[in-house]
């Protein structure tokens, strides 16, 4: 039952809840006004400390850029028609990611469950990785990957 949802009398109840119910369903409404506009407040307070703190120099603008040019851009690039162009690139990029990266799962998935012995040999190896925070994954791989692309750039 939402907040919103008049209250349901029980059987054979009178047609009018009683005081302390309704006291109760004020003070529910009121709670949940009350975090509606605390989360209101928590979401401007951040979005304008996160624009002075660009803006002053306390947050390198070129990494965090602000709120107010992450909006001109979106409306400009809306305007242009370019958002969706950009948006369709990503999503395709990031399904396509995702995948391959199931199929490649299952496919080693797959091997480790046809091979028992190649299950043993690379169990330990397994257990580290899966230890490893996927966070510091990304990085690394995308020095590998793209190492061929900035090798000709140190040789300038």
């Amino acid at each position: 039952m939402s907040t919103s949802d008049p209250p349901r009398l029980a059987p054979g109840a009178g047609s009018e809840p009683s005081a302390a119910h309704r006291r109760y369903l004020r003070r529910r409404r009121l709670r949940s006004v009350l975090v509606a506009a605390t989360q209101l407040v928590l979401l401007v307070g951040i979005v304008a400390g996160w624009e002075w703190a660009a803006r002053t120099g306390r947050l390198n603008p070129f990494i965090f850029s602000m709120p107010s040019r992450i909006w001109e851009t979106t409306a400009r690039m809306t305007t242009q028609g370019d958002l969706l162009v950009h948006l369709g690139a990503t999503v395709s990029r990031t399904l396509l990611g995702f995948g391959l990266a199931t199929l490649m799962g299952v496919a080693f998935a797959s091997l480790l469950w046809w091979f028992p012995f190649l299950a043993r040999v690379l169990d330990p190896y397994l257990v580290v990785l899966n230890s490893v925070p996927k966070v510091s994954l990304g990085p690394l791989l995308m020095g590998a990957t793209t190492y061929h692309l900035w090798r000709p750039v140190g040789r300038c």
